[in-house]
């Protein structure tokens, strides 16, 4: 984690004017996708596993996204007790 100080405030940066514009930047929907075999037969479907890089990135965004409804629907009694599933 050598690189945490010189991507956190770059990312925070990214992150807080995305949701001070209201919109969700391009570069996050995009990812390279690797396929990595286990071992055994490279051509057996069933042995690869899929890695999707920068969807880490995506995935602090969603984090960070959810607990700020949460926050905001709690606050305003916005959903029920009732309230399951979709």
């Amino acid at each position: 984690m050598l690189c945490i100080n010189h991507v956190a405030l770059p990312l925070s940066n990214v992150i807080n004017n995305s949701f001070a514009a209201g919109s969700f930047t391009q570069d996050f929907k995009h990812a390279k996708v690797c396929p990595v075999f286990k071992n055994g037969d490279k051509f057996e479907f069933s042995i690869i596993i899929v890695l999707y890089l920068f969807y880490a990135v995506f995935l602090v965004f969603e984090k960070l996204m959810y607990n700020r409804l949460i926050n905001y629907f709690n606050k305003h009694s916005i959903i029920s007790s009732n309230q399951f599933g979709f």
